[in-house]
């Protein structure tokens, strides 16, 4: 902290809420609220202390449920609402060049996510738990129980706008599910006894 500076007791109230009903805080957050300005503090009094956040677009204050996680901002949510955030990729959809950028960079991401979710439940190299194919863009997860549908249905109903890799991870990779390919999965699927013909084959 600089010298001669001083922290607001606003900022003080908030590491204490914080302290309380959050995550613990980690050093590089306290010095972002040591030294946030004069209209952050208003905006922290308005929204985040009561579980609200002030949305930079429509300039509507809405519950936190509302805003995308962002990792970069020290809240932890993004600086616009869900709503706000459509209308503003829309906008930037509308230009070939920018909707042809994003599709790459979500790719990418997506990519990297079902990588970590495959080396979780199969290992690395990530592998079909029954036929042991190990190309990646063979490979889909499965649901033990066979209550897939139902579970992709709780994921929509929940408005999370998330896939089930993106749950997974922040589930912390609940039981309940395995990494085969898609012929294994498919089999397993239409199969009376839920059992992939490979090892139904070998059973006989």
């Amino acid at each position: 902290m600089k010298k001669g500076h001083k922290v607001s007791e606003l900022g003080r109230q908030h590491m204490r809420e914080g302290a309380k009903h959050r995550k613990p805080v980690s050093e590089k957050t306290r010095e972002k609220l040591r030294y946030a300005s004069a209209h952050q503090e208003r905006w922290l009094r308005r929204g985040y202390l009561i579980g609200e956040k002030y949305c930079k677009l429509c300039d509507k204050i809405k519950p936190e449920i509302e805003f995308s996680k962002d990792k970069q901002n020290f809240d932890g949510l993004c600086g616009a609402c869900r709503d706000c955030c459509k209308i503003y990729m829309k906008s930037y959809d509308s230009i070939p060049k920018n909707k042809k950028r994003r599709i790459e960079v979500d790719r990418k991401k997506y990519d990297i996510k079902k990588h970590i979710v495959f080396v979780h439940y199969s290992g690395n190299p990530p592998k079909c738990n029954c036929c042991g194919e190990s190309i990646e863009k063979f490979l889909t997860v499965d649901h033990i129980n066979n209550d897939g549908a139902e579970h992709r249905r709780k994921i929509k109903e929940s408005k999370l706008n998330t896939d089930i890799y993106s749950w997974l991870i922040q589930n912390k990779f609940p039981d309940g599910f395995q990494i085969l390919c898609y012929n294994c999965n498919l089999g397993r699927a239409r199969s009376p006894n839920n059992i992939c013909p490979h090892k139904q084959m070998l059973r006989e």
